[in-house]
């Protein structure tokens, strides 16, 4: 049975609720820390949105779904665990389980896929849709990634698109990358500014810069330098 109080829907279970408004509990201890401020929260699940104090706007759906949340305000979780670590970062959205993980104060990121975007903390602007994509990622900013792996191993890297199964899979800090097909760009560690396009383009790659390649396999043995095209 629904019980309201003060404007908040609990089923069954929410404490602490004081003037707030507009909050739906579903679950066990979920916004359980609500305060004075914090509206418009939907929680489901065990946990999910326990720690918010004024946090708004927030929809956690699933097991500890943005379980650590206590002010980021407009995000989007649903998974198991999904946004589980966030505390102040807003405007994130989380579908799948471990999806932004241990994000803490990370802003405007989108991941969706089981552990996608799994490590990021403060890390904004970024894209994961597939699988383990960019789950490495701990502070890189505005990266794209779409397929199983793609930019798998990337820490701090910036500004790198990856569409594609394992493209750009072993990055960690180069820039301005761009990687379409699978297993484009593979091993690229540090590189930066490279364009490859096609199956396994580029795939040795590891720290060379300023290359193009298109097609399947182009300048698939090149391993460093700053020039290159095919």
């Amino acid at each position: 049975m629904a019980i309201k109080i003060c404007g908040n829907t609990i089923i069954p279970n929410l404490t602490g609720c004081n003037t707030t408004s507009g909050n739906v509990a579903v679950g066990v201890n979920n916004l359980s820390s609500i305060n004075t401020s914090a509206q418009n929260n939907i929680a489901i699940g065990q946990l999910s949105l326990q720690c918010n104090t004024s946090g708004c706007n927030n929809v956690g759906i699933g097991y500890a779904a943005l379980c650590g949340n206590t002010t980021g305000s407009n995000n989007f979780a649903v998974g198991f665990s999904a946004l589980k670590c966030n505390t102040t970062g807003s405007n994130n959205t989380a579908i799948g389980c471990n999806a932004l993980l241990n994000n803490t104060y990370g802003a405007y990121n989108f991941a969706a896929g089981l552990s996608a975007l799994n490590a990021n903390t403060i890390g904004s602007g970024n894209v994961a849709i597939g699988r383990i994509a960019l789950s490495s990622n701990t502070t890189g900013c505005n990266n794209v990634a779409l397929g199983t792996g793609a930019l798998n191993s990337n820490t701090s890297g910036n500004d790198n698109f990856a569409v594609g199964c394992s493209a750009l899979l072993s990055n960690t800090t180069g820039n301005y990358n761009m990687a379409v097909g699978r297993g484009a760009l593979c091993a690229n560690s540090s590189g930066n500014n490279n364009f490859a396009q096609g199956y396994y383009a580029l795939r040795m790659n590891t720290t060379g810069c300023n290359k193009w390649a298109l097609g399947c396999g182009a300048l698939g043995r090149k391993r460093c330098g700053w020039m290159g095209f095919a």
